[in-house]
């Protein structure tokens, strides 16, 4: 990967680029021209980004992603899926750019395959040759990263009758509430650190934790980063110390 690119001047007139609603979507897109391949691509994974693009400013992922879908909504990129993790195309990229004649370009990311495409809400959707229904374990103890798709009524459920699988997949739902993904958990791990909580704290006392954990996320990016159970757990002091304070 080359270590400079160029920046045509035009930049600041594209009508795309005004079309961005904020100062931080033009400097992502901005910032991603030097770190894309000779053939305009990189990841574009909302953790890669941050941590390409983005290692020093304290920015959610959730609002990276947002600023991410923002670039392919005015058509400054494309993002694609190649074995189910997702990657960025720079539109135009090879327009703007000038390559050496005497060294052949190099390509570190795979190209767009046919049939790709994305659903309107952002997440990737892939041919229906590739698509594959991903299902729950049904063993607990089962240590593979699986994404939470369970679709549980919690409303006809009640609390005291949570088990660790019901408590791993209501932590999903509010991960994809608060993301907008899937949460991909680790039902061997995962599942085990709330068979935990729950001897501790009952059912109900750890959906109060869970609700606090994502509370606390919308109010603090530290948190909001690093939503996942393990990190939950090792919270659960200062969750149980706010939630105290709150009652007062």
């Amino acid at each position: 990967m080359a270590e400079r690119r160029m920046v045509a001047k035009k930049i600041t007139e594209s009508k795309q680029i005004t079309l961005l609603k904020t100062p931080w979507a033009k400097l992502m897109f901005t910032w991603m021209i030097p770190h894309a391949d000779d053939y305009g691509r990189l990841h574009g994974e909302p953790e890669m980004i941050k941590a390409k693009i983005f290692p020093r400013e304290h920015k959610s992922l959730q609002k990276i992603k947002e600023w991410r879908d923002e670039l392919e909504k005015v058509g400054l990129i494309k993002i694609y899926t190649v074995d189910n993790q997702e990657y960025i195309q720079l539109i135009n990229f090879s327009k703007y750019q000038t390559f050496k004649t005497d060294r052949p370009k190099k390509k570190e990311y795979p190209e767009i395959p046919n049939g790709n495409q994305r659903i309107p809400n952002g997440r990737p959707k892939l041919s229906k040759d590739k698509l594959r229904e991903v299902k729950i374990s049904k063993d607990i103890g089962d240590t593979k990263t699986v994404a939470v798709s369970k679709k549980i009524d919690f409303s006809k459920k009640q609390e005291k009758d949570y088990n660790a699988r019901d408590l791993v997949a209501y932590f999903g739902k509010k991960f994809e509430e608060v993301i907008g993904w899937e949460y991909h958990a680790n039902f061997g791990k995962d599942g085990k650190i709330m068979k935990d909580l729950v001897a501790h704290y009952k059912p109900e006392g750890v959906l109060d934790l869970i609700e606090e954990f994502f509370d606390m996320a919308k109010e603090n990016e530290w948190v909001a980063d690093k939503l996942e159970i393990g990190v939950f757990k090792s919270m659960v002091n200062k969750l149980l110390i706010r939630m105290k304070k709150e009652k007062k």
